[in-house]
């Protein structure tokens, strides 16, 4: 387990050695209250800056054309930014892109402390899949809420997005990196501490993203880490089984489900209720009408809530209680905003140019560089999947996801050889 020599590996840096503690605290404690999600990404970041220096040439070129992905994604948002009429609006959305700048400086510092990476993502994922359970049983305990979220009431959705995506990380650690049973323990403890309050959540999005996911990872694990799967198949069906009789036997649950089904019916059979699969249903059609006015450029960075307020004239429209700044999916959102243009970028920078980059190291010699690859292409599974129903890409959890990427860009960026660190133009081929 790479957590075991942890100590013997720490830079003598005092910055870096408090940088690595405060990402370590990051990952452990962000998931606790929507404001350590962005003020500690914050002091990450300035705290990078003076550590990125001489790394780019170092890094390997698929990890350069990530970081060109996302200024792409960036950049090609500016063109609907200057075509909005909004400028409030369309300031509101373009802050939710910086992240995707803001990362680069922490890829290219965690460069320079690239076989901490891994260790320090596991260590953190544990700690805060720990702290997520302990929370969301305290609050249950303490407020009788049946849906859990963060404090300051930020949705259950993003709270269940998070809580999910660190139960899965936890899994493949402990299926393939764990080595004793203490380890493993902690991990697998760490693991159901995070499905709990992924459970308690509510988020039927993120229950879905995290199915899909654990499905895309068994599948890398039968092909690629036999061991690995012998080792956990019968935890994954012990836990599979486990959460069908949870979600048989929680009446919250049952309802939400029921519910889904029964609104979609009525959907369906042209009975459209102000009801939450309508809506949403409803925002979709809306995004894709905006889009169809807009197809290159969009309506607008800022435009988009203006432009639904004008839809609810039309009939089937009507009845929406509110207005939304965004669709609740993360493909209408851009289509709608930025247009081919930037659903091209988005593609393209925040999905396909990661997931070639974790594809590639699945072929790697390297144990940690594999595990990389099949815990970073599940991530990118996960939020593809979460973007059908929540518009993650534009809320508070952004920084944490990136961070969370960052370190496995970071971590699989290691010679096959085991020997020193070498820029790519210096080593064999």
């Amino acid at each position: 387990m790479p957590l075991s020599d942890l100590a013997n590996r720490l830079p003598g840096s005092w910055l870096a050695r408090l940088w690595l503690a405060l990402g370590l605290l990051y990952l452990a404690g962000a998931v606790l209250h929507p404001l350590l999600l962005t003020h500690g990404a914050a002091l990450l970041v300035l705290l990078a800056l003076p550590q990125a220096g001489g790394q780019w040439r170092r890094l390997p070129p698929e990890v350069r054309a990530v970081l060109l992905g996302f200024v792409l994604y960036v950049a090609a948002a500016l063109p609907s930014l200057l075509n909005t009429q909004d400028w409030h609006g369309a300031g509101w959305r373009f802050e939710r892109y910086h992240p995707f700048l803001l990362i680069l400086p922490v890829v290219l510092a965690l460069h320079r402390q690239r076989r901490l990476a891994v260790p320090l993502l596991v260590g953190g994922v544990c700690l805060g899949g720990l702290a997520l359970g302990a929370f969301a049983a305290w609050r249950q305990l303490a407020t009788g809420w049946p849906r859990i979220g963060w404090v300051s009431a930020l949705h259950p959705n993003m709270f269940g997005g998070v809580a999910f995506l660190f139960a899965l990380l936890n899994g493949l650690a402990a299926a393939l990196l764990a080595r004793g049973r203490a380890t493993r323990a902690a991990l697998l403890a760490g693991a159901l501490a995070a499905g709990y309050a992924g459970f308690a959540s509510g988020s039927r999005g993120a229950l879905l993203a995290g199915v899909a996911a654990t499905a895309w990872s068994a599948g890398g694990l039968a092909r690629r880490h036999p061991a690995g799967w012998r080792r956990l198949r019968v935890p994954l069906l012990a836990g599979a089984a486990l959460l069908a009789a949870a979600l048989l036997a929680s009446t919250h649950w049952r309802g939400r489900l029921l519910q889904g089904v029964l609104e979609l019916h009525d959907f369906l059979r042209g009975e459209h209720q102000p009801d939450n699969t309508s809506e949403r249903l409803m925002m979709w059609w809306a995004g894709l009408r905006i889009w169809a006015a807009h197809p290159l450029l969009g309506t607008g960075l800022g435009d988009t809530l203006r432009d639904f307020a004008a839809l609810r004239a039309d009939p089937g429209f009507d009845y929406f209680g509110r207005l939304y700044a965004v669709f609740h999916n993360i493909y209408i959102d851009a289509l709608a905003s930025t247009g081919l243009l930037g659903f091209g970028a988005m593609l393209a920078g925040v999905f396909v140019l990661p997931l070639r980059c974790f594809l590639r190291r699945l072929r790697r010699p390297d144990p940690v560089a594999r595990w990389t690859g099949l815990a970073g292409s599940a991530l990118l599974v996960y939020l593809a999947v979460l973007g059908l129903l929540h518009s993650w890409l534009y809320l508070r959890p952004v920084p944490l996801l990136l961070f969370v990427l960052a370190l496995l860009l970071a971590g699989g960026a290691i010679p096959d050889n085991g020997g020193p660190d070498q820029p790519p133009s210096a080593r064999r081929p």
